[in-house]
């Protein structure tokens, strides 16, 4: 998949991003043609590495997906076995393919914890940026926010957070691990 430099179709190629390779999401738009982009960054350092579009013009299918979308591995999968130029294919080694963690995520930013779905429900305390959790249960309230009860990587229960931040990103981004 070709990544560029802006959020524009039009802007100059950055590179391209191989089946499988690891990102984190930056940020996204949409476009005025209602194209949708994501700027994307390196999933350990968050060193930008383009703007791609979420779905192919081609067959209207993701482009992105997240560890807990039930593609994710058919996808991986596909990605692994598929003929590729030889500077693409993956190694025979099955580390190099990515493993879906479907309910891994990390904190995309500090979040206030919650003992209960509801938004008024008492403080549970603080969930560090950064922070690795598994998302363990899913909520929509009546005002449409989305809840999600998280736990840490030990299975300890931390609490209730919303799934999108204040500036309409995900709180939330899936950990893809090797």
């Amino acid at each position: 998949m070709q990544a560029g430099a802006g959020c524009e179709l039009d802007s100059k190629e950055t590179g391209d991003l191989p089946p499988g390779t690891r990102v984190r999401l930056l940020s996204s738009t949409i476009l005025p043609d209602g194209t949708q982009r994501a700027h994307l960054g390196d999933f350990t350092s968050l060193t930008p590495l383009g703007w791609v579009s979420r779905t192919s013009k081609s067959d209207g299918k993701d482009n992105l997906l997240c560890a807990d979308n039930p593609a994710f591995a058919a996808a991986v999968e596909a990605a692994a076995t598929a003929p590729t130029p030889s500077r693409l294919k993956p190694s025979s080694s099955a580390a190099s393919v990515p493993r879906p963690e479907s309910n891994l995520f990390v904190a995309r930013n500090k979040l206030k914890l919650r003992t209960g779905s509801a938004l008024d429900s008492p403080e549970a305390g603080e969930l560090a940026m950064g922070t690795r959790v598994l998302l363990m249960e899913k909520a929509e309230l009546p005002c449409k926010t989305r809840r999600a009860r998280v736990e840490d990587t030990a299975s300890e229960p931390l609490g209730w957070i919303s799934l999108v931040g204040r500036d309409g990103q995900n709180n939330l981004v899936a950990e893809w691990r090797r």
